[in-house]
């Protein structure tokens, strides 16, 4: 029997449950099946089980229920799921489907004993390589974004990083970006530009802040531009590497830099009054690059 045949009236219906067949009896009406639960249509079987199974039980298969508005409320989405590295957490954004309420509750949930975090206005988590951290943005309530973005004004946002283990939280005003260092040692957060950092004069270096996530320590440095971790597999071990480059105001101090992560020692590799921009590591993580020159007029 293909997906789409449909029982035939003469059929015997059989009930196979966990390996054993059960006749449903003399006195089953084989067209009174056959006309609440499949009607005039063919249907697959995988559909028909279950329509078979309700009519067994008593339910009224023929009737459906008409939807109404009050249903719409109750509907819920599921938005950009993640998994730890080592498959014992999971992140997923919870949301009503509705243009006047597009909120994300954020779910950051335990495979293996079920604890759960839900963080409002929470979005694009991020998992440490070692699966003990998270981080993620926190956005405005919608109202208030909005009414930012009708002023024509910036809308702040925060990161958050949450301790998988201990539940403990920090948090940072201003983000605009940020990310783990690879072997979980260290996160990174860029603050966002100032509404007035514009103009023919203008920087794009703001504030970075390294979180050293062993030592619970931050460590500030000012007018980063760009900024990305070496890939600590590919270096090999104790080779954890930040590299920025800095455009700072009047160029003072512009130039890319590199900091040893295990030492905590920063060195300057070029500095000059241009512009440093396309920061890369290379495959191995022992190399860096980037463009150097100036703004055309």
């Amino acid at each position: 029997m293909n997906q789409n045949e449909r029982i035939n009236d003469e059929l015997l219906v059989i009930r196979v449950q966990e390996g054993a067949a059960e006749a449903l009896g003399d006195d089953f009406d084989v067209r009174l099946f056959h006309q609440a639960v499949i009607g005039s249509s063919a249907m697959p079987l995988k559909v028909l089980g279950e329509q078979i199974d309700r009519f067994i039980a008593g339910e009224d298969v023929a009737a459906r229920r008409v939807l109404k508005i009050d249903d719409y409320e109750r509907w819920r989405q599921v938005t950009s799921p993640g998994i730890s590295d080592d498959g014992t957490w999971v992140t997923f954004g919870y949301r009503r489907p509705n243009a006047f309420d597009p909120e994300v509750e954020l779910h950051v949930k335990s495979l293996r004993n079920g604890r759960e975090y839900q963080i409002p206005q929470a979005s694009e988590p991020r998992f440490s390589d070692d699966s003990r951290w998270v981080a993620f943005f926190i956005d405005l309530p919608f109202d208030e974004a909005e009414k930012l973005r009708a002023e024509g004004n910036p809308r702040p946002r925060q990161v958050r990083l949450l301790d998988l283990i201990g539940g403990e939280e920090r948090t940072w005003q201003n983000a605009d970006s940020f990310s783990f260092s690879s072997g979980s040692g260290f996160l990174a957060v860029k603050k966002a530009r100032p509404a007035d950092h514009d103009g023919a004069d203008a920087y794009e270096g703001t504030e970075l802040i390294l979180r050293d996530l062993g030592g619970g320590s931050d460590r500030l440095i000012g007018s980063v531009a760009e900024f990305t971790f070496n890939d600590r597999d590919a270096a090999g071990p104790h080779a954890d590497m930040l590299a920025y480059t800095v455009d700072a105001a009047d160029r003072a101090g512009n130039g890319l830099y590199v900091i040893d992560l295990s030492t905590g020692v920063n060195r300057p590799l070029d500095t000059d009054s241009l512009i440093y921009s396309r920061l890369t590591w290379d495959a191995k993580g022992r190399a860096v690059a980037t463009l150097k020159g100036d703004r055309p007029d």
